[in-house]
């Protein structure tokens, strides 16, 4: 590779940095829901859902506004919940309850699990395909840019080395493309 081609992919990469730097200081710091006793729930509108990846995989984020005007941030990280997002796949501006059923055992009995029940008013999978796709897309291309970190380097938490965590989201006046 010539030093002008090096050049141009570092300053590449050096505004792709920024980018994410700057995307995630625009981001607010809501509130993370994590249930502790079965029955405890959260319920409201849907603000955002956003596939990200993260050092553990790729998980659901959403954002959810409570009645009282709360907005609080729920890590679809269970298989429950994401089987929930992938099978029902909630519209942003739906209403949507969440609510922990406590743990309950696999079905030979070796294993627990978190349990819960997951309700919508209103369904949207292109939202959630093309989120996913994008999220995938960034990792791929960051993956390209960076051949020897690995995957998990790619959204891992915010430790020395690795990038902030990429999201792809979409509010309720923004289009998904």
């Amino acid at each position: 590779m010539t030093d002008e081609a090096q050049a141009a992919i570092d300053a590449l990469k050096e505004q792709a940095k920024a980018k994410r730097q700057e995307a995630s200081a625009e981001r607010p710091d809501y509130p993370k829901w994590k249930p502790v006793n079965p029955g405890d729930s959260i319920g409201g509108k849907l603000r955002t859902g956003e596939w990200v990846s993260t050092k553990y995989g790729d998980t659901p984020v959403l954002t959810v506004e409570k009645p009282d005007g709360e907005i609080v941030e729920v890590w679809c990280s269970t298989s429950m919940l994401e089987n929930w997002i992938r099978d029902e796949a909630p519209a942003i501006g739906a209403t949507i309850l969440i609510e922990f059923d406590g743990k309950r055992p696999t079905k030979d009995g070796q294993f627990m699990f978190n349990a819960y029940t997951c309700m919508t008013d209103e369904y949207d999978y292109s939202h959630w395909m093309d989120s996913l796709m994008k999220m995938q897309a960034k990792k791929a291309t960051y993956e390209a840019l960076n051949p020897a970190g690995s995957s998990n380097a790619y959204g891992g938490q915010n430790r020395p080395g690795n990038p902030p965590v990429q999201r792809t989201a979409f509010g309720p006046d923004e289009a998904p493309f």
